[in-house]
């Protein structure tokens, strides 16, 4: 069986490796009889598609790290910001997308100890992995660029985003405002002024 995995490894007790880069070729013969801890730093669709591959393949011990109470399906923000859903399809409680069998820790990761085994969280504790998968997904620096805040919050700033729960009905909303003025004309249409980052994105 062939898996996506966000990049990680994992080896059969024997040694064997059944897991490098990002794609993971798993047997479930080799899997039964697994006990070794894996951790999974993040609750996001990447974390939690990871633990639950992991536990359907037989691994049953799996630690999920995940402070937030709420799941956003992020990729549908681009659907909203198209007007083809709704924000609030792209919510569901964290604890309802779990994988079952799964440990949940609701804390914050604070710092990596990888020649200890080990995750340091928000209070001060420590988990301990025998192999761990960083799935935290990406923190946007809204700062980077000076007035986007305020832009993203004034209602008719024209200044739109899809990558936040926040803002992206904004973006159907300002399109749909801009089309219906009766200043529109389309013969002369109004400028739209899209950006889009060199560096790594959620999607595209």
């Amino acid at each position: 069986m062939l898996s996506y995995v966000a990049k990680t490894s994992l080896k059969a007790a024997a040694g064997v490796t059944v897991a490098t880069g990002v794609y993971v070729v798993t047997y479930p013969y080799l899997c039964k009889q697994r006990s070794e801890k894996v951790v999974v730093i993040g609750g996001g669709t990447a974390g939690l598609g990871v633990a639950a591959m992991l536990q359907n393949e037989g691994m049953h011990n799996v630690t999920i790290v995940e402070p937030s109470q709420v799941h956003y399906y992020q990729p549908l923000w681009t659907l909203v910001g198209g007007g083809l859903a709704n924000g609030k399809d792209s919510e569901k409680p964290m604890e309802d997308v779990i994988p079952k069998g799964t440990e949940w820790i609701k804390k914050r990761v604070e710092g990596f100890k990888p020649e200890a085994n080990q995750v340091t969280l928000d209070d001060g504790s420590t988990v301990n992995y025998d192999y761990l998968v960083v799935a935290a997904g990406m923190q946007i620096d809204w700062d980077a660029i000076p007035g986007l805040q305020e832009g993203l919050a004034k209602k008719d700033s024209g200044v739109v985003s899809i990558y936040d729960r926040n803002t992206c009905e904004k973006t159907w909303n300002t399109f749909n405002a801009v089309k219906n003025d009766s200043s529109f004309n389309p013969a002369n249409p109004a400028k739209y002024l899209f950006s889009f980052p060199a560096t790594t994105l959620k999607c595209a």
